[in-house]
């Protein structure tokens, strides 16, 4: 058995969703002066790899706290949909050769390659592939799904080139099924070895926050060799 992380490492500068403020960490302590070294770290519950609950959309929402945490321990498949070019979006046709599989896994993850732009923040900030209205509306039929994630800063597209309503929507028809979304996953160590999917287990732990709208996750995906 192989496991991965696909978490990115949280680090100061690193890019974040258009408008969000930036996660900064700071020396808080130090051996020298406290005895100790203690760190200060300001995060937002959006930032980095991170996962979605209904209340971060809805009023009356389910909190991350309302969840078992066997909810987010789940059979994983994820898609070879690095073929996409930056503002692509991915559609209900990408995902029909898959069909007749997605039905025995709890949890998807769609690899847009986006993992491997990182660096490039003019590209990553502003241009990455999420799944389209109709494909949002679709993917909760699938009634064994507990989670649905994706490598960009947003399962949605950008917000540069799609409407606010339109995003909002892509978000609330996953939500409102209960179905955790887990955004910029690190997947830039999937090797699917010439085949269009991998699969295998998924966790997605978040902070044991109480009453919110999200958290960052460590998310470690394993297979068999």
């Amino acid at each position: 058995m192989e496991i991965i992380d696909i978490t990115h490492t949280l680090i100061n500068k690193m890019p974040v969703y258009p408008g969000l403020p930036e996660f900064t960490m700071s020396k808080f302590g130090s051996i020298e002066s406290d005895g100790a070294n203690s760190t200060l770290v300001n995060i937002l519950t959006h930032h980095g790899t991170h996962m979605d609950a209904p209340y971060h959309i809805f009023s009356s929402g389910k909190f991350i706290e309302d969840f078992d945490i066997n909810y987010v321990i789940t059979k994983c498949i994820i898609l070879d949909l690095t073929n996409k070019k930056p503002g692509d979006q991915i559609i209900v046709e990408d995902i029909a050769k898959f069909e007749n599989i997605i039905n025995d896994f709890n949890s998807i993850i769609f690899d847009t390659g986006w993992s491997s732009r990182r660096d490039d923040t003019n590209i990553y900030n502003k241009n990455w592939v999420g799944i389209s209205k109709s494909l949002s509306g679709l993917l909760p039929k699938y009634n064994n799904l507990k989670l649905i994630g994706i490598d960009g800063l947003s399962i949605a597209p950008p917000p540069y080139t799609t409407k606010l309503s339109d995003i909002i929507s892509i978000h609330k028809n996953i939500l409102e099924n209960d179905i955790f979304i887990i955004e910029e996953l690190n997947l830039i160590n999937i090797d699917f070895k010439g085949m269009d999917y991998i699969a295998g287990k998924l966790i997605t732990a978040p902070l044991k926050l109480s009453k919110s709208d999200g958290s960052p996750v460590r998310a470690l995906f394993y297979f068999d060799k």
